[in-house]
């Protein structure tokens, strides 16, 4: 019987056929088991006859494909914190002003021998498949695209909805099987971890032929980092949110180009924009304006009120909102918000400050590079936004606040945002001739129509729901009824600009009615209410007492009315915050909702609550924590970290006691007096004539005093501080403030 009727794998017949011309193997399936694979060989045995081999190499491919695994493994797992490192050591490297430059350089040629080892471990694993190159090659992605399309789809089984968006032609020079193993990572991870009947696009294409370079969420971080490459240098626009984040954007940067920072431009003042600053300069070079950080006039005030003033309870309910707190092997295992990315923290915070402001537009030439920067104000009150004439490229910071529609109010704590304002920026933004749009957040958007198209799409979502909130607050609509009337039509539904993955709808037009109205409806029962506490001691007795209300809230529970469940168990925990039982079900009912809620700030709160309700986070070691690891007093001016004393003062300790308290920073000569009096403290820039007490103490002993490194006594003990003046009058001064550890929990209160 023909051996081809035995082996009816398509292929087999036609390399039979040529094997006294070319001797090669085949690997099969068995036709008996499609778990066996076969390699098959022929040799030669005697005149005009062959052996046909078949050798079963089922362990030799499994580990040839655990082989492969590792290889991925190693590239996505080992390269990046590798990367981060060689980032931090090359901004280091080679300062000549730094007491250990000898360690730092040594540890740098270290980081680039293990940086060798890899690629070499790398290369060796590639040369164990010999049927592949090492040289970079043409790779022809569309066409590998095409076969991992249908790889997925297999894979995939119908779960979701594939689009995949493939520039044809667009080959580019690499190692084919790492390109390959990249890429199916990320689109096996995309349906693993992308809800059932999401939708995932896969896009390949090339934006333009300029210069520009827009890393998304660098080191799974928050924010993009964008480089625009000049003659003599490189403009980076914002920097992401952490150190960390910014070091990989800077290592993938640094293969490209070798060119010194020149610039960096902050689009506005959160912290998902400026954190990763000192990676890509030298806080000296800033300071001597070697090298520009620009931003927008009123960028510092913006940055005192907001992310100052407010920073210990915005930041922890950032934790909450953007779910860094949850398990990153179980409800925070990839948890991607929706705007920006995944993690906020990385390194503490590199935020240099700025030493250029611009004042409504300018035109700037840097490196070769015509840019027109100009304010717009809308996503908030310090926002830049930067176009590039010659290129017609528009980088839209947030005003593009990602592929979602916008958070018109953030529930992480905010200054409100003027939508107004918004609309007229990127009314103004519409008046420019685009080719390329790249927002701070997302992905680019190519072609004058869809630049244009995005642009009017998002002022016209802004305006609908802005519009529609005072239409129905002039009916007599309070808050909560209007978030249970608005809502978006189809006809403004385009995804994914406008669906509510960030921002949503409910929680935009109550804060409107704030904006305009009061924060009180307008029933005078609601005026002077009782306290909660009183309120939530009346309702429960009113309905039978704790038992009856745990089975109500109990049974609804198990009725699926979560809803009603939380906020019945809530007025337990009120009256007792250790009723445990009561803690576990509104943490049952919260985490229900949360995972049946596609909006990421809103499961945020609702996963992390639930912790919170279990025990498992303690919000007062959050802001503590947050506290040490992000605040850098030696990058704020003396004025910001005086002025941050303000929000501390004890009204109920000092009263109406008055004091004159000088402070003269030697090494700086810089001068103030800070006078408290009817509980208020202001801040001059000079030493009163009448002051009771004067300090005297260099910058660096200011910075550790803000740092916690030491304290007044300690510093006044050790020759730190010189004191002159009334010794009573600082003791009463230290008095003055609150030092009480703050007691934050958002749910268990």
């Amino acid at each position: 019987q023909a051996v081809t009727n035995l082996i009816r794998e398509p292929g087999f017949s036609g390399w039979l056929a040529v094997q006294d011309k070319v001797t090669s193997q085949l690997e099969i399936p068995c036709p008996t088991d499609d778990n066996i694979t076969l390699q098959a060989s022929v040799a030669r045995f005697r005149k005009n006859q062959r052996l046909l081999i078949l050798r079963d190499v089922t362990d030799i491919q499994n580990l040839d494909r655990m082989r492969r695994d590792f290889v991925a493994n190693v590239s996505h797992e080992l390269r990046t914190p590798l990367t981060v490192l060689i980032g931090y050591l090359e901004m280091l490297h080679g300062q000549t002003d730094s007491a250990n430059a000898e360690v730092i350089a040594r540890m740098y040629n270290q980081a680039l021998k293990i940086n060798a080892l890899l690629e070499d471990l790398l290369e060796l694993a590639r040369l164990q498949n010999t049927n592949f190159s090492i040289k970079d090659e043409v790779v022809d992605i569309p066409a590998m695209m095409a076969q991992l399309k249908e790889q997925a789809e297999e894979y995939d089984q119908g779960a979701h909805k594939l689009n995949f968006k493939i520039q044809t032609g667009l080959k580019i020079s690499g190692v084919e099987l790492d390109l390959r193993s990249a890429f199916q990572n990320l689109i096996t991870n995309a349906i693993k971890y992308t809800p059932a009947g999401g939708k995932i696009t896969v896009k390949w294409s090339q934006i333009g032929d300029h210069p520009v370079w827009d890393y998304n969420t660098p080191n799974k971080g928050f924010g993009n980092v964008i480089m625009v490459e000049g003659d003599d240098g490189i403009i980076i626009i914002d920097t992401a949110s952490a150190p960390d984040h910014a070091a990989v954007a800077s290592g993938a940067f640094r293969k490209i180009t070798t060119k010194p920072v020149k610039a960096i431009i902050y689009t506005h003042h959160h912290a998902d924009h400026i954190r990763g600053a000192d990676v890509f300069a030298n806080p000296a070079d800033v300071a001597s304006g070697k090298v520009k950080i620009i931003a927008a006039d009123n960028f510092m005030r913006e940055l005192d009120d907001e992310n100052q003033a407010t920073a210990p309870i915005m930041g922890l309910r950032a934790m909450y909102m953007y779910g860094q707190l949850l398990d990153p092997q179980v409800e925070g295992r990839d948890y991607h918000i929706s705007c920006c990315g995944y993690r906020l923290a990385g390194g503490g915070s590199g935020y240099i400050a700025p030493n250029t402001f611009i004042t409504d537009s300018e035109e700037v030439t840097i490196a070769g590079i015509r840019m027109q920067i100009f304010q717009t104000g809308g996503e908030s009150a310090s926002h830049l936004a930067v176009y590039l004439p010659d290129q017609k490229i528009l980088f839209t910071g947030d005003e593009i606040q990602g592929p979602n529609y916008p958070n018109l109010h953030s529930l992480r704590g905010t200054k409100p945002r003027d939508a107004q304002k918004w609309i007229d920026a990127l009314d103004r933004m519409r008046g420019y001739e685009v080719d390329y749009l790249v927002p701070s957040h997302g992905q680019p958007v190519t072609g004058k129509a869809a630049s244009q198209q995005l642009l009017t799409l998002y002022r016209d979502v802004i305006q609908f729901t802005h519009d529609q909130a005072i239409r129905y607050i002039n009916k007599g609509y309070t808050p909560d009824e209007l978030a249970n009337t608005i809502s978006l039509p189809s006809y403004l539904d385009a995804d994914p600009w406008t669906r509510e993955m960030y921002g949503t709808v409910k929680h935009n037009v109550r804060e409107y009615y704030v904006q305009y109205i009061s924060w009180w409806n307008g029933d005078p029962a609601e005026l002077d209410p009782l306290p909660r506490l009183e309120k939530a001691r009346r309702y429960i007795k009113l309905m039978g007492g704790r038992e009856a209300v745990f089975a109500a809230a109990e049974e609804s529970f198990f009725d699926q009315d979560y809803q009603w469940a939380s906020e019945l168990s809530t007025l337990l925990i009120r009256v007792d915050l250790n009723d445990t039982a009561a803690r576990q079900l509104k943490a049952g009912a919260l985490r229900a909702i949360g995972y049946a809620t596609a909006n990421t700030n809103w499961r945020g709160f609702y996963l992390s609550s639930a912790l919170e309700l279990e025990g498992k986070i303690d919000p007062q070691k959050i802001v503590q924590q947050l506290t040490s690891s992000s605040f850098r007093p030696e990058r704020l001016s003396s004025m910001q970290l005086l002025n941050v004393l303000r929000f501390y003062v004890d009204a109920e300790s000092i009263q109406d006691d008055r004091l004159k308290i000088a402070y003269q920073i030697v090494d700086s000569g810089e001068q103030f007096t800070l006078e408290i009096r009817n509980s208020s403290l202001e801040i001059h820039r000079s030493i009163l004539a009448d002051v009771d007490a004067t300090l005297s103490l260099n910058r660096s002993t200011l910075n550790k005093l803000f740092s916690g490194q030491t304290d007044y006594a300690d510093a006044i003990a050790s020759g730190e501080i010189k004191i002159t003046g009334s010794k009573l009058a600082l003791l009463n001064y230290a008095s003055a403030f609150d030092r009480s550890p703050p007691k934050p929990f958002l749910t268990v209160r």
